[in-house]
């Protein structure tokens, strides 16, 4: 038999041994290129809706401190669960009027469907944002169980965000709910806690455990929300603005992308300066 006949018959022999090859190759160099990929470091169906993780975005950034009152009202959109809608639609929004916002993270529903992931997150750091503990499972009731359950919730969620190189020094209660052991543990472990009372701080700022806010929900209208800024503005008192979902679906306690972009509006005419919550704690007296 001649080289040539020989070369023939082994060309579909070496065809099948390719092919095997070629896919495992290609899945290799799939499932490595996956691995690396920051938004595919958690286990949520949710993270490949991550930026891309930029070195500059690990550091951990500190608390606003370089800061002093001017005496006139301020303002702060502080935003509750760290929904994926926050990150999507408000956040680009506050970056046109160069807002900085607060976000509370509830840390074991991060990268969650519905909610933003750890790379998120620390891109809202990076870019000036404030973030603060949340507890772990944002269970309202948990307040009311063991000591061990309580401490594991409020010190479980400050030591997560510390692991991820995040601001931590702030506590808002699920739920707004509270218990006399829960007070002892965040008045020992936090700089300030914020609840879900309404209302306005007075300025300057005297008690950094009782910060209270007005709620923007479902059926609260821009129109609604000049009043308090106005309120604000002539009291020269903190008014916080607390918000969850900010979308097209408005759930009860969400908002609708319109509206928020009018609050906005509306808070940039005001002329109220526009904070983060260590720049007034870190100036209490």
């Amino acid at each position: 038999m001649s080289t040539k006949e020989t070369t023939k018959q082994r060309l579909p022999l070496l065809s099948w041994l390719l092919v095997p090859l070629l896919l495992v190759w290609i899945g290799t160099n799939y499932i490595l290129g996956t691995l690396k990929h920051p938004s595919w470091s958690g286990t949520s169906s949710n993270q490949t809706t991550g930026d891309v993780l930029g070195a500059d975005y690990d550091q951990t950034i500190s608390p606003q401190t370089q800061w002093t009152w001017s005496g006139q009202g301020l303002v702060t959109l502080w935003f509750d669960d760290a929904w994926l809608t926050q990150y999507t639609n408000a956040f680009p929004l506050m970056t046109q009027y160069k807002f900085k916002g607060a976000l509370a993270v509830p840390t074991k529903s991060v990268g969650f469907n519905a909610y933003m992931n750890w790379t998120q997150i620390k891109r809202l750091q990076y870019e000036g944002w404030e973030i603060s503990a949340h507890s772990r499972t944002h269970n309202c009731e948990f307040v009311f169980g063991d000591n061990q359950i309580i401490e594991s919730e409020i010190l479980g969620s400050k030591s997560d965000l510390k692991s991820h190189g995040l601001v931590h020094d702030i506590y808002v209660a699920p739920c707004g709910k509270s218990s006399e052991y829960a007070n002892e543990v965040i008045l020992k472990n936090f700089v300030a806690s914020r609840n879900v009372n309404r209302g306005f701080n007075p300025l300057p700022l005297q008690n950094t455990f009782d910060l209270k806010v007005q709620a923007v929900e479902k059926n609260t209208t821009a129109e609604e929300v000049k009043i308090w800024i106005d309120q604000a503005k002539k009291s020269n008192s903190w008014l916080i603005l607390m918000f969850h979902q900010v979308d097209n679906v408005a759930e009860e306690f969400g908002t609708t992308i319109s509206e928020f972009s009018k609050i906005l509006s509306a808070i940039n005419e005001s002329k109220l300066e526009v904070v983060v919550p260590s720049q007034v704690v870190n100036n209490a007296i």
